[in-house]
């Protein structure tokens, strides 16, 4: 009757189904969904009403319904999966707090190998002094225990190094993070 199946409507439906059949008569509180079961039947009164509320007090015990002009078990509903989505951004990379993050390790790691490859001369094009620049990091462990560690020796203070500006610039025109989140 356009209802979302559950088990429990669909045994409604079968003690809605029995009381036509036994009681002869149609729940004046069902008008809803059993439109045709009121213009086929009398509103349930008298001896009929209390054929009615009896089998309602059964509720459960009937478990087969009328469907294709056949008999059909009740059964369970299907599980539903519903994913509620939402979406956020944020600056990344951000270049106050990548410099502590594992991701710029790697990438520092991984552009000191391009620059020794053929990819250079597309990284000279697009960012001039980055090569010249990171080019020192190649003979020292610049990252113990993935952490950035800041060259001394390297023409770098505390607030301006411009290998790691250069490193940051890059990061910003090619990195991206995604993190998906999928419930059990």
């Amino acid at each position: 009757h356009g209802y979302r199946y559950e088990m429990s409507n669909c045994l409604f439906e079968a003690s809605f189904e029995n009381i036509l059949k036994t009681c002869e008569c149609a729940p004046g509180f069902h008008s809803m969904g059993g439109v045709e079961a009121m213009e086929n039947f009398e509103v349930c009164s008298g001896e009929k009403l209390t054929c009615m509320n009896e089998l309602l007090n059964r509720m459960g015990e009937f478990d087969h319904v009328k469907f294709n002009g056949k008999q059909t078990k009740c059964r369970s509903a299907c599980e539903d999966q519903v994913n509620s989505l939402f979406v956020t951004t944020s600056s990344y990379p951000n270049r106050k707090t990548l410099i502590y993050r594992e991701e710029f390790c790697i990438m520092a790691s991984r552009l000191i190998q391009k620059c020794k490859g053929h990819k250079r001369k597309p990284l000279d094009r697009e960012y001039p002094n980055l090569c010249n620049l990171i080019h020192d990091l190649d003979d020292i462990d610049f990252c113990p225990n993935k952490e950035w560690t800041l060259p001394k020796h390297l023409n770098c203070s505390s607030h301006r190094c411009p290998m790691v500006e250069a490193i940051l610039d890059y990061a910003q025109d090619n990195l991206v993070m995604f993190n998906i989140f999928i419930k059990d």
